[in-house]
């Protein structure tokens, strides 16, 4: 049985998995790689954690950090499949199982667009900035974000680890250089953004919500 921390997070509605944890590791107090070593890294059921990991690592996630299960569950992207994502046969216990998901295509590429107005609001990454098919924040009316100014790579382009070594700041995190010693220190909340008017529906990434729990289906669009 996994044994609970001291402080529970409970994940912002919509966030994604790696920046709930990353938040989660701060507020205990942990780095990243400590947090990581916690959820059991290694094991066979933590492959697509962020993806859609296994049932048994959806409890042993809660457990550490006294949340509900679906919340969990709606943190990672199997919450889309069904509706913006088809992740028919993947399995948490077979590594090569992806390729069958990404042979599909609209799969989620490494790395993940951005939101700077949304990351000024709350810190909170979304989990729907990582689908191909999401190009607008419906909130800020504006278009997302696919690459840091300064070090001009995909955010969260990191790698060994899903979780970033800065933790839930806001600024980049990317490793520079051959090690992940050096980060970059960009501050994410002072990107500016291009209005979506005219040139996006937003209408159309509205339809693709995440679910609590299995099952979803595309929601219809007025």
């Amino acid at each position: 049985m996994t044994a609970a921390l001291p402080v529970s997070v409970t994940p912002h509605p919509g966030e994604s998995i790696e920046s709930w944890l990353e938040h989660l590791a701060d507020a205990n107090g942990l780095t990243t790689a400590q947090l990581l070593g916690a959820t059991g890294r290694g094991r066979a059921g933590n492959r697509y954690r962020t993806l859609a990991p296994s049932p048994e690592t959806i409890t042993r996630l809660a457990d550490l950090a006294r949340v509900d299960e679906r919340d969990v569950y709606a943190a990672t992207l199997a919450a889309f499949d069904g509706t913006a994502l088809d992740l028919t046969g993947l399995d948490p216990a077979d590594r090569h199982s992806y390729r069958q998901v990404a042979a599909r295509g609209w799969a989620p590429a490494h790395g993940t667009q951005i939101c700077p107005a949304c990351l000024a609001d709350d810190d909170a990454w979304r989990s729907a900035w990582r689908l191909l098919i999401v190009t607008t924040c419906t909130q800020h009316q504006s278009l997302l974000v696919a690459r840091c100014p300064s070090c001009r790579r995909p955010f969260r382009d990191q790698r060994h680890s899903h979780l970033r070594r800065v933790g839930a700041a806001t600024v980049c995190g990317n490793p520079l250089g051959a090690g992940p010693t050096k980060q970059c220190q960009h501050n994410l909340t002072t990107i500016p953004t291009t209005p979506a008017q005219g040139r996006s529906r937003p209408s159309e990434t509205r339809r693709y919500r995440p679910c609590r729990t299995g099952g979803c289906r595309p929601r219809t669009g007025r």
